[in-house]
């Protein structure tokens, strides 16, 4: 899924050697495989592959029920990483995890790339999803896990914009302050990119709305970082417009790709609105 370290994969947030990254069924991962699938079950079609396209789509369809039932979390309306205990570990035997649900589905664990959510006999505990709220969390609006008119988008969507992720100089990657790159304050393009696009797709009226405000919102944060420092950066910080992300086990990086990759499809996609959005603060 592309993140360094980051309380998503620490027992204790406040304790790097507490990592128990083989511990936890990502949200983001099992998203990114739902779009693959989907991918080739398109390539298929394209080839007159009839076989291979139904296959793939039934995959996605098995995967999207599992993450429906490990991952979703019903009290506050989005998916969350799932961390696992002793008592659902991988068997030895064939890789899968013991759980009581009929998943009808797959969720991918970080220690194998085969079946992960089957039925068997040891009961999923809601206790068992993580309790940080994460940009991650929203990432099936955008991978095709969802449609805009079900009942996980609508909800995912409210919850998100309720949330305390998203922040004056964009959307945070978590709400822990940590000192590791993937946690608050730190906001990475392509999170800012995926959350944007997802809302667009499945959010309705609303979620384009929201879409926009923060496609602004960055664009602004990309533009005066730019003009303050003369770079563009691989992060930034959320909490203030233009200032550039830290933390993390490395100097920040500068010129950064993604952030100008972004950049340039929101300006495509939004220009027009961010100009409207500048000409409208200037009048009032």
């Amino acid at each position: 899924s592309g993140w360094d370290f980051s309380s998503r994969w620490l027992a204790d947030p406040t304790d790097l050697s507490s990592i128990q990254t083989s511990a936890v069924v990502p949200v983001d991962l099992n998203a990114f495989l739902v779009q693959m699938e989907h991918n080739i079950a398109d390539f298929a079609h394209a080839l007159d592959d009839l076989e291979a396209e139904q296959r793939f789509r039934a995959l996605a369809a098995r995967r999207i029920k599992a993450m429906e039932a490990v991952l979703w979390d019903p009290d506050s309306k989005e998916w969350r990483d799932f961390i696992l205990d002793e008592k659902t570990q991988l068997a030895p035997e064939d890789g899968v995890i013991e759980t009581g649900a009929d998943l009808g589905g797959e969720c991918v664990h970080s220690r194998s790339s085969i079946n992960v959510a089957r039925h068997r006999h040891i009961p999923v505990q809601s206790g068992g999803r993580s309790r940080v709220q994460c940009a991650a969390n929203f990432l099936p609006l955008w991978c095709g896990c969802t449609t805009e008119d079900s009942h996980h988008a609508r909800a995912a969507v409210a919850s998100f914009a309720s949330s305390s992720l998203i922040c004056a100089g964009g959307i945070a990657t978590t709400l822990e302050n940590t000192g590791q790159q993937w946690d608050f304050p730190n906001a990475w393009p392509p999170l800012q990119h995926m959350l944007i696009e997802g809302l667009s797709r499945v959010g309705g009226t609303f979620g384009k709305s929201l879409a926009e405000q923060l496609a602004c919102r960055w664009i602004e944060s990309n533009m005066l970082g730019l003009e303050s420092t003369g770079y563009m950066h691989e992060k930034y910080d959320v909490r203030e417009i233009g200032r550039c992300g830290g933390g993390g086990e490395y100097e920040p990086q500068v010129g950064f790709g993604w952030s100008n990759g972004v950049l340039l499809v929101l300006l495509e996609n939004y220009g027009a609105q961010f100009i409207a959005h500048l000409e409208a603060r200037c009048v009032a």
